[in-house]
């Protein structure tokens, strides 16, 4: 059986070993070849595809960073403490009205 020579995003992410969201922005940008079957749908060049990777594999990783910057997802290590209401939002009349009572 002979290779494809187009395959999707999902089934060239598993031959590689890489992630999906990895080789689809790398389509994105233009570092991979393609092909467009629909106004969303894409198909990746496989053997011209595998050059490309091998020839990123042969570089190191600062030249890779730069000449791919693919977004990175920050992880925020702060996170904001959840205050514990009874009553979230506009509360009550009942409550508004005790409240003016009280003051």
């Amino acid at each position: 059986m002979e290779n494809p020579i187009f395959e999707t995003p999902s089934k060239f992410a598993k031959r590689v070993e890489l992630p999906e969201h990895l080789i689809r922005s790398m389509v994105k940008q233009g570092q991979l070849p393609y092909i467009n079957t629909g106004r969303c749908h894409v198909r990746i060049h496989v053997e011209s595809a595998l050059a490309v990777l091998k020839q990123y594999a042969q570089q190191s990783a600062t030249e890779i960073a730069v000449s791919m910057p693919v977004p990175i997802k920050i992880v925020k290590s702060e996170t904001k403490p959840v205050i514990d209401r009874k009553y979230k939002g506009r509360p009550p009349d009942s409550v508004r009205l005790a409240m003016k009572k009280a003051k």
